[in-house]
This record gives structure tokens, sequence and C-alpha cells, in this order.
């Protein structure tokens, strides 16, 4: 399916609130990043006590966050996985869809940014956008193929552990395209956020990466999984009207940043 507007995105996204540098942060909270961060068991504070201990001070739970995730991206640059590393070097014990990367326990995905390069003599570029089915998290907004590394269990099968960041990208690609990943890829650095759920902070890393298609787009017809609803072509000066799932916005706006500079030595 291909259409260039959807109605009800008309709102936009939502706002990005972007970090500043943690030396602008109160000292109790730069005090909790340093003692979750050496603490060797990783142990993470329940949601309430994280809440009673902060509103006692006055500081804002969502300002942890971003902290945290400022110092995290900083980690992760610095032991940066690559996409065809084997995982077993990372892998805990009894645990999918986690890895202990420099020593810090994350949950870990994958995603694409589907790339189109413009057909002369005066196309545009576009990237496929998905629209993520009503009854899941971020129901309506866009993001692109992916998700969590390892295969869920399903119907009594266990865990299918994913080899490498690309065959886990590549089996969710087929999972949710029907295509195969058999096209040129360009690493983005990864993406972190953290939140609270299940009463403990988690920690998410994910590693995107553009996917050059041909100027024609798609090689073949695309089999929706149960995951989206439809999807569509999104140029770069259309992207403000549309609402985005997580990091996909940013993933999206630096892959055509990126395409933008580099087209030519990419092919």
């Amino acid at each position: 399916m291909d259409k260039l507007s959807h109605p009800h995105y008309a709102d936009g996204p939502p706002t990005d609130e972007s970090s500043s540098s943690s030396s602008h942060y109160p000292r109790d909270i730069r005090s909790y990043f340093i003692n979750w961060h050496n603490d060797p068991c990783h142990q993470l504070l329940y949601t309430e006590q994280m809440k009673k201990l902060l509103s006692a001070r006055q500081i804002e739970v969502g300002k942890v966050c971003r902290l945290i995730e400022e110092r995290i991206s900083e980690h992760v640059l610095k032991y940066r996985v690559g996409y065809n590393e084997k995982l077993s070097a990372y892998r805990i014990p009894n645990s999918p869809g986690k890895l202990k990367i420099g020593g810090i326990i994350f949950n870990v995905s994958v995603r694409c940014a589907p790339y189109k390069p413009p057909k002369p003599p005066s196309g545009r570029p576009e990237i496929s956008g998905f629209v993520r089915s009503s009854h899941d998290s971020g129901g309506l907004c866009i993001d692109g193929p992916g998700g969590q590394i390892d295969n869920d269990e399903s119907d009594g099968k266990p865990f299918v552990l994913d080899e490498t960041l690309f065959a886990a990208l590549a089996r969710e690609l087929m999972e949710e395209t029907g295509q195969e990943l058999n096209f040129t890829y360009h690493e983005l650095p990864p993406k972190v956020w953290c939140k609270f759920k299940n009463k403990e902070l988690q920690v998410h890393v994910s590693y995107p990466v553009i996917v050059v298609l041909p100027d024609s787009g798609w090689e073949k017809e695309i089999t929706l999984s149960e995951e989206h609803e439809e999807w569509f072509w999104i140029a770069e000066d259309a992207m403000d009207n549309y609402k985005f799932h997580g990091t996909n916005k940013a993933i999206f706006l630096e892959a055509f940043e990126y395409m933008g500079e580099h087209q030519k030595t990419i092919q």
C-alpha cells in the first residue's frame, strides 16, 4: 500500500526532549547514576523506592532517566557491537533478548530504515514507514522493521537465539515484510532509552541500520505481519506530518542525512 498522507497523523510526532550535559544535573542525580553504574550486580531500584528517594529531593524521575541515557549512549559507543559480530560473547544464561555489553546488561533490539534513492531524473528519496497495529504499544505510530533480538517463545517451542545482529534484523525483516535482507546496508549510531517497567529500571539499546533499496523500491510485494496495519513511503519534508514510535523518527532523519551526504558511495 503506497500512501502519501494520513489525516489521523496530522497532529505530528510528540515533542522530543533533548538531553543536556550531565554537569547541569543536580548532584543527587549524578550520585544516583554513579551508584547504579558501579554496583557490580547492577541491582535496579524498584519504582516506588526510586520515587520516594527522588521526591524527597524534588527531583524528577525523567531527569534521572535522561542522565542514564546520556551516559549509557557513551558506553555503547565505546563498546560497540558490530552487526556481524557473534553475540555469544555477550550472552547471559537464560536471558534471551538481553546482552551484557561492557559490564552492563541491556535489552537489545535491531531496527532499519528502508531507504529508496531518488529515481532519475527528478525523483526524491523516501523511506518505508510502517503503521503499528492499533492494539499494540505505540498503536498507529510509525516505525521501521525490527524488534528485540531472539525469537519469542511460541507454540511450545524454545527461544531461537540470533547469532548476530544481522541475523536478528534479517529474521525481523522477513517476519514483518516478507522480504529477505539482501540489500546494501549502513550502520547508524546505537539508540539508548530507559524506562520503569515491572517495578524496575530497564535500559534498552537499539542498533539501527539504513537498508538501501533499488530506486524502484522493494523487489517484491510487502507481506505485513500482525504487528503492522499498513505501510507507505515517507519523504523527508513530510516527516513532521506523522507520529513516530520511540526513536524511529531520529533513525529516519539520520538515514536521510547520511544518504544525502554519501549517496554516490553507497550503491
